[in-house]
This record gives structure tokens, sequence and C-alpha cells, in this order.
């Protein structure tokens, strides 16, 4: 499902992550997921591309990710976000 990424990605352990603010390896990889998404974005202006992102970002919600933490390199541009509520 990932990218291949760098090892160090590979050796996480959620002791890790949640010293960082993250619940546990998988929500962090999938907000790492979000921003490379966002990257490939910028790069293709490939509306699959939001797809994906919109389908992930949505999982994410769903697993109780609070979306306002996202970082502004992870995200789109405003009118292509998911709309969430609340």
């Amino acid at each position: 499902m990932f990218i291949t990424e760098p090892d160090f990605l590979n050796s996480l352990t959620d002791e890790t992550v949640q010293a960082w603010g993250y619940a546990n390896v998988e929500m962090y990889m999938m907000e790492y997921q979000l921003g490379k998404l966002a990257g490939q974005w910028r790069r293709t202006k490939d509306a699959a591309v939001v797809q994906k992102y919109h389908l992930l970002f949505r999982q994410l919600t769903e697993l109780g990710w609070d979306p306002s933490l996202l970082d502004v390199e992870s995200a789109l541009p405003d009118e292509l976000m998911p709309k969430t509520t609340g």
C-alpha cells in the first residue's frame, strides 16, 4: 500500500511515533502517505491522486485522526481538500 520509503520508516515503533504525537505507526504512515500524495499532485495535477488522497483522508478520520493537525506540506489546495464535519 505504501510507496517504498527510507529504511528508518520500517523500524518505527508505536512508542517512537507516540512521542511525536501520533497514535500508532499505522496512523503515522497513513499521514505520511497523505504528504506523498500531496507532493505527487503538485507535480502532476492528476485527479486520480486527489481521489486516492480523499480515500486515505477519510480512512484516517474514521480511525479518530484530527485533520486540523495536518501539516501544510501534506495538504492539497483548499478547493481540493476533503470537506470535514464538526
